[in-house]
């Protein structure tokens, strides 16, 4: 049996924005044990721990150091209040990808700096602002709306445009989520690199390049989120 403390229990489900009654029934656990850890702490044997750690998509040793665990976070800017978003399975394991390749180039001592181009920028635009600011960027990038029209695919279109991402220091990911909620969004996750995800379960091409597009405007303005 392994004894899982409450505090650090309670901050990762906090993290993932989890209630105790949905990781018992995701997790098929006994919602009464799984209560009593949040309450006081508990005890699950090794199969539960290891369904709990793949739910919640941390590794298990997650459970017992007494430290802050990296994590993404997820604001759903479409709700009124931008709430955090509830994750899925499939959702919770491309960030667990996210989170994993953070931390190793971090620990590799990478360089993810960002190009002083992209210095974050205040949010609260005018419509007027925002075409402005868009305007501005279309232009950096280099690709005018003609040579756009020319092109034969969207594919192309797509390349063009992550390349000139990446080119400023920006990672774009690709992962395939089976949540339709969810076609792309921004983190950064302590001093791991800011990197957009592009979710290719759900969006062809021509949405995935209007979607790289709207994440890079998050980038700008730093705001994570769906």
């Amino acid at each position: 049996m392994l004894e899982f403390p409450a505090k650090q229990f309670n901050s990762i489900l906090l993290k993932r924005n989890i209630s105790v009654d949905l990781l018992a029934n995701r997790a098929k656990i006994s919602l009464a044990k799984l209560q009593k850890i949040s309450a006081s702490g508990g005890s699950l044997n090794e199969e539960e721990a290891s369904q709990l750690a793949e739910e919640l998509a941390v590794p298990l040793t997650a459970f017992f150091v007494n430290q802050d665990i990296p994590t993404a976070v997820l604001i759903d800017f479409r709700t009124k209040q931008n709430e955090l978003i509830v994750p899925r399975s499939s959702l919770l394991s491309a960030l667990r990808y996210i989170e994993h390749i953070s931390a190793t180039l971090v620990g590799v001592g990478a360089n993810t700096e960002l190009s002083p181009e992209l210095s974050p920028i205040e949010c609260g635009f005018s419509t007027k602002e925002a075409k402005l600011l868009a305007a501005k960027w279309r232009t950096k990038w280099g690709l005018t709306i003609s040579q756009q029209l020319e092109m034969s695919d969207a594919g192309k279109l797509y390349d063009h445009l992550r390349k000139y991402i990446e080119s400023l220091g920006a990672f774009v990911m690709h992962c395939s989520i089976d949540d339709r909620r969810v076609s792309g969004f921004y983190t950064k996750i302590n001093g791991g690199p800011h990197t957009i995800v592009i979710n290719t379960k759900t969006n062809n091409t021509g949405r995935r390049s209007f979607t790289l597009a709207h994440e890079f405007g998050h980038l700008i303005t730093r705001k994570e989120g769906v």
